[in-house]
């Protein structure tokens, strides 16, 4: 079943990102729009990373986010800068407008074009989108409202091309959607019920049930 379309690919080179002093960070988070991509185990070839630890790597090799998340933050962040709200801003390799955190759930596997990805993890947004978008709570903004993206790791490899459908070929765990793992991680008065089905859930990434 077709559940959206590939409106962007990106790919990005590591690049000087300014802070609010007068120093600057390394980043690859400035990603330039790509007709088709290769996509290996690692994710889109030629795409690069910065910070390996917590960037890249076989369970976050290709980063998606929807579009519309886009104009949810204009609406929630009028202040923030800006030209950067549309894709790519947050340095996704995928964009699309249907699919979003509600509806995609952890194990969630999707064909586009003849590659075979599976979602792993939301996205932890981290400190450098606070500079990316000259907004001191971008971070703790996307967090909170659970609008972060999300993570494949990549069972197939092969080329993606812009327009590719995206379908959903399997759904082992169709109640845990990204939302709800955001909202338990964040909730302090989560049952032990909830951990234990979280951490037991084979399809999640290793670095979330260490969380």
């Amino acid at each position: 079943m077709t559940e959206d379309l590939v409106e962007g690919l990106f790919i990005g080179a590591i690049s000087e990102l300014k802070t609010n002093t007068e120093k600057t960070i390394k980043s690859g988070i400035d990603k330039q729009p790509q007709l088709s991509c290769r996509c290996t185990k690692a994710g889109f070839e030629n795409d690069k990373q910065a910070t390996p630890s917590i960037h890249g790597g076989p369970e976050r090799a290709l980063l998606h986010f929807s579009t519309e998340n886009y104009k949810t933050l204009k609406t929630l962040v009028p202040e923030s800068s800006h030209y950067l709200l549309k894709a790519p801003g947050f340095g996704e390799n995928i964009s699309s407008s249907t699919l979003n955190e509600k509806t995609v759930c952890i194990g969630d596997i999707y064909r586009i074009g003849n590659v075979k990805i599976q979602v792993t993890q939301p996205r932890k947004p981290c400190f450098k989108l606070n500079y990316r978008f000259q907004f001191k709570d971008m971070q703790k903004t996307v967090s909170m409202n659970r609008i972060t993206g999300w993570f494949y790791r990549v069972l197939e490899v092969g080329i993606i091309k812009k327009g590719d459908p995206i379908t959903l070929e399997s759904r082992p765990c169709p109640t845990m959607t990204l939302w709800r793992v955001h909202g338990i991680f964040a909730d302090p008065t989560v049952t032990e019920k909830e951990l234990i089905e979280i951490v037991n859930c084979v399809y999640l990434a290793a670095d979330w049930k260490r969380y």
